[in-house]
């Protein structure tokens, strides 16, 4: 991550799929991925990588949060649902899922529901 934090993204993607290949089922390895794409605005790219994450390790929140959010810049915004909704199962008391969450919402027009998960996020 340091390569990309210093503008050497490509050289990361190069270390994070040499890692890959020595261990395939890292779910850190492979969110880091995406998150690269996802910083070169590459989302569909950046897709498979957070979904492997997911895959690897589906109890973590902010894995499925980063993954709603490609999805909803991706304008798919059922999936984007659907992990929010996961992310909230997993921690229910995230004031950043319950606002995020409350945002797709009222993107959505389902303004009853935003304005209860938007109270949640401020208390």
């Amino acid at each position: 991550m340091l390569a990309h934090q210093c503008g050497h993204s490509d050289i990361a993607i190069h270390l994070l799929k040499t890692a890959l290949s020595r261990q395939p089922n890292s779910a850190l390895f492979h969110c880091h991925l995406g998150f690269i794409h996802q910083n070169k605005k590459d989302l569909n790219t950046a897709l498979h990588p957070y979904l492997l994450a997911v895959k690897y390790d589906c109890q973590n929140s902010d894995y499925h949060a980063t993954l709603a959010t490609v999805y909803k810049e991706l304008a798919q915004f059922k999936l984007a649902q659907q992990h929010l909704q996961q992310t909230l199962k997993l921690n229910p008391k995230s004031c950043v899922s319950h606002y995020n969450y409350a945002n797709l919402l009222s993107q959505l027009g389902e303004y009853t529901a935003a304005q209860q998960h938007y109270e949640q996020a401020l208390s």
